[in-house]
């Protein structure tokens, strides 16, 4: 018997993981007591076996820029320490000028190949922007790749034009949008969401901006902010709804579980969260994800 194989044999969550290895994949109780045991080493075993049997030692990475186009934001989450309200002495909106400016700049000293152009829930701000901006980038950066606009600032642009997620889409991908990132989820738990970020869009709209975008040929990232409120069935019912969706279009690229950071947000001034999850609780979140999206 191998070492691997012992450690099954003994692990209170052995069954599950051996059936990952078998080519099945945990269902939602499955999911909940990944989340409650502690052997995260054992996890994390079955996570790297289970990627190097598909992907052997290859890793990619994306040399990314980070430009938020502006803070200013009426959505008003509360693990949020990056927004200003409209009016606000330390609110600002980047002129496309200095956007060309900021990328230029990247280019040139880093050879950037993709900017995350992401920012706050701003009414000012109407859908010919962000074509502005998307135009401008395709044309004068061509190597550079837009992956931009979560699907609450596709929501936002929407009523702001009051037409459509899908009609903001169709213009955006039109102007050089490429991806979109998976930013706004936070957890897909109204309940959890209407404690923490009552004023964004709902679960289910997230899912189905995303869908959206995939029947458009707009690929994405998912993600998820855990570290909060939420509880373990909250996460687990979170995995399952992004894999339901990648089961039917196909679409999401990426996830990326992130831990919420309470620093200067009103969830730690509120005593809600007083400190972040820490390394241990991220390294089982990776792993449960690999497991999870085979």
């Amino acid at each position: 018997m191998s070492q691997l194989a012992q450690q099954l044999y003994r692990s209170e969550i052995g069954n599950i993981l051996e059936n990952s290895l078998q080519g099945g994949r945990p269902d939602f109780d499955d999911c909940v007591r990944l989340l409650r045991s502690n052997d995260v080493h054992l996890m994390g075993l079955v996570a790297d076996n289970l990627t190097k049997k598909k992907f052997g030692r290859k890793v990619s990475f994306v040399n990314n820029m980070i430009l938020n186009y502006t803070n200013v934001c009426i959505t008003d989450c509360k693990f949020c320490a990056f927004y200003r309200p409209p009016g606000h002495e330390e609110s600002y909106t980047v002129s496309l000028e200095e956007v060309e400016s900021r990328l230029k700049a990247a280019w040139e000293m880093f050879g950037i190949t993709q900017v995350m152009f992401q920012g706050g829930h701003n009414p000012n701000l109407g859908i010919e922007y962000f074509e502005g901006a998307f135009r401008m980038i395709r044309k004068k950066f061509p190597k550079i790749g837009v992956h931009g606009l979560s699907a609450s600032e596709v929501d936002m642009i929407s009523k702001v034009e009051h037409t459509s997620t899908k009609e903001v889409l169709s213009r955006l991908k039109a102007a050089g949008l490429q991806s979109v990132p998976g930013a706004g989820a936070e957890i897909l738990v109204d309940e959890v969401k209407h404690v923490i970020s009552p004023k964004k869009i709902s679960s289910d709209s997230w899912l189905r901006i995303m869908a959206e975008a995939h029947s458009m040929g707009i690929p994405a990232s998912a993600t998820m902010m855990y570290g909060h409120v939420e509880t373990h069935k909250d996460i687990a019912e979170h995995f399952m709804k992004i894999a339901k969706l990648q089961e039917t279009t196909g679409g999401f690229m990426a996830f990326i579980p992130w831990s919420f950071e309470p620093n200067n947000t009103q969830m730690q001034k509120d005593q809600t969260v007083k400190y972040a999850a820490g390394g241990t609780q991220l390294l089982k979140m990776i792993a449960i994800s690999r497991i999870i999206y085979d």
